[in-house]
């Protein structure tokens, strides 16, 4: 999990175990995560995204590489929970629906909190929630040269990229 030795990601098993470890509360603080490979979550139904999991504190870089998921959840839902740390590099594709009253639902992460980054990152999902955000739902970080290109629908549709709460 170091810069010059990261934790390699390149197949949905792998990915679906980091999912896991974020929603049991491993942060990975201070630890790098590097995506080799195209990683296709659509033929795990149970996968749900990671949501308002703890926050993200460590540095993903998803090598240019794309997940493509299919998620359905009753929860409010994101492929990263928040983001404290770096994610870069990755793109996303699929469909993302919170079906929860009120539920939030974003392309990328669900929030990006003060010092966290989302940089050369792109998702061409369509992203439903009652609150959907493209990138993400709220940004109190910095997302930079990142691109969406899906459709978001919602009773309030957030910017593309997202918004500081108001």
């Amino acid at each position: 999990g170091s810069a010059s030795d990261p934790y390699i990601l390149d197949d949905a098993y792998d990915f679906m175990e980091f999912t896991a470890n974020m929603i049991t509360g491993q942060n990975y603080s201070g630890k790098y995560i590097r995506q080799t490979k195209d990683i296709d979550l659509t033929a795990f139904p149970e996968y749900q995204g990671i949501g308002k999991g703890p926050a993200f504190a460590g540095t993903y870089d998803g090598y240019g590489k794309k997940i493509k998921v299919s998620i359905t959840s009753d929860e409010d839902v994101s492929i990263f929970p928040k983001v404290s740390g770096v994610l870069m590099n990755v793109g996303t594709e699929g469909t993302i629906t919170s079906t929860k009253n009120g539920g939030y639902a974003a392309g990328i992460a669900y929030y990006v909190g003060s010092g966290g980054k989302i940089v050369n990152c792109y998702s061409n999902a369509a992203v439903e929630a009652s609150y959907a955000g493209g990138i993400t739902t709220y940004n109190y970080g910095l997302v930079g040269n990142c691109s969406y290109c899906g459709t978001l629908v919602g009773r309030s549709a957030r910017l593309p990229i997202g918004m500081p709460y108001e």
